[in-house]
């Protein structure tokens, strides 16, 4: 049977299932056995539907990659001209993208599996299986060099099937909803962009498999605005839909949601002429000169710095100096003030519940050590990570965690596991 027809058999039953959930029942009741048994159809038959869209979403992709490694292979000897602008080979009519190259070689061979697998052109099982179909050369190839077991997704603690996880770049692995779950939360949470896991960002080819095509999309035009440094979001407070660039033209951007102009300059509604000033807005820089508050250099974005030292990380990916807000490292500023570095060492301190205080005074030596173990650590890596039972709070997204938290075994700093793996 082709898929063509399983589609089509899966779709009518999802509609005959619908249809009988269509008519009204009166007053609110409890839903009859038979009811019950359609509800429990219906939801097997969406299952079965998603894994039939994922299936051929895998073998398209599949065999695109299988396509554009044979591509490589025929102008392997020619690859110069790959690199003239607009990089079209010459007598074939391909143009070829400027990632193209890296993309094809980003798959690596487990990825490949998985795609095969996916899409069918893997046949698990041997020759005396109940449907005396033999196993490819292929799979047989990856079984004798990757005997299957259980995978561990990071997240959730789940023992899945190598077929039903993600492997990261650290080597850490994901199933497919914990995968799922994170790029929602990477287009909800900008902090969370790139998606990475030990601060090694996840490629989204190798992901895409395990991601709905709906989801793709999202999250690539999300991307685009993640990745524009002086972004423009209509001025409109009820819309605030981001502006890409195919919507300016000069300095007016028309908001592809409302219609309505925007001023890239002032961000305030498209005017001609200088742009006006803004009242609220120079109140809140006054403010901000007044409390020795920040400015992103990338995004414009207003910091203000509660406690900890002076290197700033914006939601937007920059890195300032908080003292004097210059880029990152590029200025001869103290790492810690000494106020914010006394505050943290006694935050440490009486986070550890120290059993020598005396009179509410902290030992000189535990302080000076605190203190030393902070400017020594003051770059941290987060290298490595002790487990802490008890009930805790996040200090990078202040989420309460009523069972357990990490700390760093160097720089002391408690996170959750999301912020752990996917934030720092």
């Amino acid at each position: 049977m082709d898929q063509s027809t399983i589609d089509l058999m899966v779709q009518l039953q999802l509609e005959d299932a619908g249809l009988h959930f269509e008519t009204p029942k009166g007053k609110s009741r409890e839903p009859t056995d038979e009811e019950l048994a359609v509800q429990l159809q219906e939801e097997e038959l969406k299952c079965a539907s998603q894994i039939l869209a994922d299936r051929r979403m895998a073998s398209s992709f599949a065999a695109a990659v299988r396509a554009d490694g044979r591509l490589l292979e025929i102008h392997q000897g020619s690859l110069d001209l790959l690199d003239r602008p607009p990089r079209q080979v010459t007598g074939t009519g391909w143009v070829i993208p400027d990632d193209f190259e890296r993309e094809v070689t980003d798959l690596d061979d487990e990825t490949l599996v998985k795609l095969q697998m996916l899409s069918g052109d893997v046949v698990m099982g041997t020759a005396d299986s109940e449907t005396d179909q033999a196993e490819s050369s292929a799979w047989a190839a990856q079984r004798n060099s990757q005997p299957l077991r259980d995978h561990v997704c990071v997240a959730c603690t789940e023992p899945m099937e190598f077929i039903n996880v993600a492997r990261a770049p650290c080597q850490h692995e994901y199933c497919r909803s914990c995968l799922e779950d994170l790029f929602r939360a990477v287009m909800r949470d900008e902090s969370l962009f790139p998606p990475r896991c030990c601060q090694q960002p996840i490629n989204l080819n190798m992901a895409r498999i395990f991601l709905s095509t709906d989801l793709v999309k999202q999250y690539m035009i999300k991307k685009v605005e993640y990745e524009t440094p002086n972004r423009t979001y209509c001025y409109l407070t009820s819309c605030s839909a981001f502006i890409g660039a195919a919507h300016i033209t000069g300095v007016v951007a028309t908001c592809p949601e409302c219609e309505c102009t925007t001023c890239v300059s002032c961000k305030e509604r498209a005017h001609t002429g200088d742009c006006p000033v803004d009242p609220s807005m120079q109140k809140l820089l006054a403010t901000a000169r007044k409390n020795r508050w920040q400015r992103c250099y990338r995004c414009s974005r207003i910091v203000a710095l509660a406690h900890g030292c002076n290197h700033i990380t914006c939601l937007c990916g920059g890195q300032f100096c908080y003292d004097c807000g210059v880029k990152w490292k590029e200025c001869n500023c103290e790492h810690w003030t000494a106020v914010n570095l006394l505050e943290r060492a006694h935050e440490i301190i009486d986070r550890d519940g120290s059993p020598d205080i005396d009179d509410g005074r902290l030992p000189q030596e535990n302080l000076q050590r605190a203190i030393q173990g902070l400017r020594e650590n003051n770059d941290c890596r987060h290298g490595g990570w002790n487990y802490l039972p008890g009930p805790r709070q996040c200090e990078r997204c202040a989420q309460f965690l009523a069972r357990f938290i990490f700390e760093c075994r160097r720089c002391r700093l408690q996170v959750c596991n999301r912020c752990r793996r996917n934030r720092l």
